[in-house]
């Protein structure tokens, strides 16, 4: 993001421990400006409210991540794609083929 290193798995590890979260996938998302930015989808613990998901995901973001690894967009799915080896497939998600 505008030239500074950016690693899904910091913010992964970071984001994935916030309450209502089951699983969170980071990608890059191309940008005009910056090259690239943060595009992070989520899947949410069943039940948990969407929009207080989001609240607490871009709080602790803003507390815990420097400034170019806030992601930009939030996209969530009822479930994220999973890989052979049952991890998600980050690929899928970063091509747009998956949504």
């Amino acid at each position: 993001v505008s030239g500074v290193p950016v690693y899904p798995s910091e913010i992964e590890d970071v984001l994935g421990k916030v309450d209502g979260v089951k699983r969170l996938c980071a990608v890059p998302m191309a940008d005009e400006v910056k090259g690239n930015v943060v595009k992070l989808y989520v899947q949410t613990e069943v039940g948990a409210s969407e929009e207080r998901v989001l609240a607490d995901v871009m709080a602790v973001a803003k507390q815990k991540l420097i400034a170019y690894a806030l992601p930009k967009q939030v996209v969530f799915l009822k479930e994220l794609p999973v890989n052979l080896i049952g991890k998600v497939d980050r690929l899928k998600l970063q091509s747009g083929e998956y949504q």
